[in-house]
């Protein structure tokens, strides 16, 4: 038994009931618990909602079993079979944290000196709005032009110990001052993905405490998100695949700019679904 969460505020009220419903079914057929907060956002930027959503878990007398599965109110579980309390099994007993990493072209990177984060840019970055071909006439792809990596552990969807120790990580990720001070560090990958992973490659004593997936089996977009994915050149930029029958998870990702109502255009596409 795990306990699964899921949060949403007024905004997203329409969209939590189609996805309610969804884990709602999926944990009764595998004997999870489900739990679904309903809270509006804080002070903090919207990105820090997963991990105080988690945190508000840890302690709740009604989450059960070893682990959490943290899963977006904008994603619906499409393998109702596979149970995710699976990955668990025979995992070392360091590990807090299993999640996706996302690698990325980028035009910086980020290093940790001290207690310095510094960003590194490529001053010789290409200008990425126009077409660059190789001496063959091939067009070039992102990573042949981008010199560094961006790194992003997918907070959308994934599992959590239920222990002291993963609440003293998660907490000290969120609290890290210099995230609120500069946020511009972790902007770029999504805020909290960003910084997990930052964590994650600049600090080597804590990498025993993630186990991260050789496949994503966390994030599969439908042809909607694909399509945005495209439309801003970023099926050049990531690994995330577009769904297909028989994968665990489709997730409706992305706060695209010229969206006028995000709600509503992932509640029409996750509508497709049900």
């Amino acid at each position: 038994m795990i306990t699964i969460v899921q949060q949403n505020d007024k905004y997203y009220e329409k969209l939590s009931e189609i996805s309610t419903a969804n884990k709602l079914c999926y944990a009764m057929k595998h004997k999870h618990v489900f739990l679904n907060y309903k809270q509006e956002l804080t002070a903090d930027p919207w990105y820090w909602h997963n991990t105080l959503g988690i945190l508000k878990a840890m302690h709740d007398s009604r989450t059960l079993g070893d682990w959490i599965f943290w899963t977006d109110v904008d994603s619906l579980i499409m393998n109702q079979n596979f149970n995710v309390e699976e990955l668990t099994y025979n995992v070392n007993p360091d590990v807090q944290i299993i999640a996706s990493m996302w690698i990325l072209p980028s035009e910086s990177n980020i290093v940790i000196d001290g207690h310095n984060i510094k960003i590194i840019r490529d001053t010789c970055n290409p200008d990425l709005t126009t077409t660059l071909k190789d001496k063959d006439g091939n067009r070039l792809a992102a990573e042949d032009l981008l010199k560094y990596k961006q790194y992003q552990i997918h907070t959308g969807n994934f599992l959590i110990r239920r222990s002291t120790l993963a609440v003293r990580l998660l907490e000290r990720i969120y609290h890290d001052i210099r995230f609120k001070e500069r946020p511009e560090i972790i902007i770029p990958g999504s805020g909290d993905e960003s910084a997990y992973a930052i964590y994650y490659n600049n600090y080597p004593n804590l990498k025993k405490y993630f186990s991260l997936l050789h496949q994503d089996i966390f994030c599969t977009v439908p042809k909607e998100s694909k399509q945005y994915l495209n439309k801003f050149n970023m099926n050049r930029f990531t690994p995330i695949k577009e769904y297909a029958e028989g994968d665990f998870i489709m997730h409706v990702i992305g706060r695209w700019d010229d969206l006028t109502d995000i709600a509503d255009w992932k509640l029409s596409v996750l509508s497709k679904w049900i």
